[in-house]
């Protein structure tokens, strides 16, 4: 039997929790107000089956940095702070937007699974 088709069934499933359980990253720098997810200008809030995890990680060297969220309406709330080399983790759900904002200027790694 040829050996590309043998098991094919079996890697189909793992590659598809491979991806399932995949982590998408990203980088931004923050500079004032800046969306790490989302957007201000999305009029519905997101809703999804299973919610997606944002994992936000401001760098060892960068500078605190502001983190809220947004709803399609309009409003804000304020998740809090982080300090350089600190991180978060905020289910990505029933929102339109997560952002951060900066006084001066910190990179920001994020991954999204």
């Amino acid at each position: 039997m040829n050996q590309s088709f043998t098991g094919s069934r079996t890697k189909d499933r793992d590659d598809d929790d491979r991806h399932h359980n995949a982590w998408f990253e990203f980088r931004r720098i923050v500079r004032g107000t800046v969306y790490l997810w989302g957007s201000s200008g999305l009029t519905e809030d997101l809703n999804f089956g299973r919610s997606p995890i944002l994992q936000i990680h401001n760098d060892l060297f960068g500078e605190q940095i502001a983190v809220s969220t947004q709803k399609a309406n309009g409003t804000t709330d304020s998740v809090g702070t982080l300090q350089p080399g600190e991180c978060l983790s905020i289910a990505v759900d029933k929102l339109s937007g997560i952002f951060a904002t900066c006084t001066l200027e910190s990179p920001v790694l994020c991954r999204l699974r």
